[in-house]
């Protein structure tokens, strides 16, 4: 009889730790997925930023030589 009693208590310890483990897991998976929700968010924010500074350096870089080009084809600087 004792020893019943004690499996009863380990199978019901046993299944407690399971659920334990099981929320547990749960949760982190969600810590994990909503980390690599931010971590992909910022590499594409990151991206874009890169993408649209570029294009406006080499817009303004361009720009830049049309008016040295300008300027060395007429020989004229404008009045400060």
């Amino acid at each position: 009889m004792v020893s019943r009693k004690i499996r009863v208590g380990f199978s019901v310890n046993g299944v407690l730790v399971l659920a334990f483990l099981w929320v547990l897991k749960a949760f982190l998976e969600v810590i994990c997925t909503l980390g690599s929700v931010v971590f992909v968010s910022i590499l594409l924010i990151r991206g874009v930023w890169t993408g649209v500074t570029y294009l406006q350096e080499s817009r303004n870089h361009r720009m830049g030589e049309l008016d040295d080009e300008n300027s060395t084809w007429t020989g004229a600087q404008p009045a400060n």
